[in-house]
């Protein structure tokens, strides 16, 4: 074998090892960054289960409401007296649903730096489906 052509057996062998290389990091790379964006998204929905867990204990603490906005607001309080999550940005609104019951939304969101993208998980909750004011009020309109 001559000097050319081991030199270029080994340029192509060499060429060949690099772009192997790059494809292994940006697959080990892509990996991780999988894997924190998953990180995020369990911690949002370990806070969205804890916000719900403490949204369906109000039903048991207090007397019915027969109207559906104060025990919307009732909600919202107790959603608000549970701290979140360190990173976790919660986010609570009232909004005027299709009938008078109004709807909690909860908005938690966590922002992720390998993408640069922001991880956000909302959930919407009703008081007349969560037992917290009269089926009946909730069926007449609720005011």
């Amino acid at each position: 074998m001559t000097l050319i052509e081991q030199l270029t057996a080994s340029v192509v062998f060499v060429t060949a090892a690099a772009a192997s290389l790059q494809v292994w990091a940006l697959a080990a790379g892509a990996t991780a960054t999988d894997a924190h964006w998953q990180q995020r998204l369990s911690a949002l929905d370990a806070e969205l289960m804890a916000v719900e867990g403490r949204l369906r204990s109000q039903a048991q603490l207090g007397p019915l409401e027969p109207d559906c906005s104060v025990a919307a607001e009732r909600l919202r309080g107790a959603a608000e007296a549970q701290p979140p999550l360190t990173g976790v940005v919660r986010s609570l609104e009232l909004l005027p649903a299709a009938s008078a019951t109004p709807l909690l939304q909860v908005r938690l969101a966590m922002p992720v730096a390998a993408r640069g993208l922001e991880a956000e998980r909302v959930r919407l909750y009703s008081p007349a489906a969560l037992g917290l004011c009269g089926a009946a009020a909730a069926l007449a309109g609720g005011n």
